[in-house]
């Protein structure tokens, strides 16, 4: 979105977009400090895996609960997160 030079100073960001029980949709930016513009932005979807039986399973309760009230915050900012789309939690 927006080069990033040698000496530029950059800030990354984490927001999360969404969650179900095994399942959350993260957004990272980089924002370029310097010339006050993001850089790149990056959508990612997270399962959890329980090892103990290798398959993606639901979040423990206090796990989910706390990425829950994360996602509130998150979206509670004034702004609409740039999404593709394309996934959802």
């Amino acid at each position: 979105m927006a080069e990033v030079l040698s000496g530029d100073e950059v800030s990354v960001y984490g927001r999360l977009i969404g969650l179900s029980a095994s399942r959350f949709l993260f957004m990272g930016f980089l924002v370029n400090e310097t010339q006050d513009r993001v850089a790149s932005t990056a959508e990612a979807l997270v399962a959890f895996a329980d090892m103990s039986v290798r398959r993606v399973a639901p979040f423990p309760p206090d796990v989910a609960a706390r990425i829950g009230a994360l996602v509130a915050q998150h979206n509670a900012l004034d702004w609409e997160a740039p999404l593709s789309g394309i996934m959802a939690a």
